[in-house]
């Protein structure tokens, strides 16, 4: 359920030229960047942000550079990652 809430309300993601592909996996989404723009951890933030108010839950954004879809964690290096909980960024240890 919160998947298809999510890829609803990110579909504007379709429109950023600059994303290859992106997808959402429960509460989590990827997405894949090529070129990678400079302001690619403002999408990433608003991405997440934007989820997280509108299923009121976690929201975990993955973004890498030039990968293929189904990528996932592990697989090879990424460009960032970030999460929205409470309406508000989780920052890192």
């Amino acid at each position: 359920m919160r998947a298809k809430v999510l890829r609803a309300e990110l579909k504007y993601l379709n429109d950023i030229p600059e994303i290859q592909w992106w997808e959402v996996v429960e509460n989590t989404v990827f997405m894949s960047f090529s070129p990678v723009p400079n302001d690619y951890e403002i999408i990433i933030r608003d991405a997440a942000l934007k989820g997280n108010k509108r299923i009121d839950f976690g929201v975990h954004v993955w973004a890498v550079k030039n990968q293929p879809a189904g990528w996932r964690p592990g697989n090879s290096p990424y460009l960032g990652v970030v999460t929205a909980r409470y309406g508000e960024f989780e920052e890192k240890d």
